[in-house]
């Protein structure tokens, strides 16, 4: 995992210091998704780029609060059908 996480930040050839953050909860609807959004999205103004995984592989639903639809997904790359750069979907 900390070799993707490094693969990530160089991926424009330039090495990057990488910040992470896990927001978790063992129950359902207490606010995840929003907080993890919503902090994404601060941090963005701030200049830094930000990257949101929704571990959930059951009801994840980042994609949709975020009016998109990525073709894959965490499923994918876990079975070996994407890659790591495959799953992962720009947005502004």
């Amino acid at each position: 995992m900390e070799a993707q996480a490094l693969h990530l930040a160089t991926l424009e050839g330039k090495e990057r210091k990488v910040h992470y953050m896990a927001i978790a909860s063992g129950k359902g609807g207490v606010g995840k998704t929003l907080i993890s959004i919503n902090t994404g999205k601060i941090i963005h103004t701030t200049g830094k780029r930000v990257l949101i995984i929704d571990g959930d592989l059951g009801l994840s639903n980042v994609h949709i609060m975020l009016g998109i639809t990525p073709p894959k997904n965490l499923y994918h790359f876990f079975m070996g059908e994407a890659s790591i750069e495959e799953i992962v979907v720009p947005i502004e």
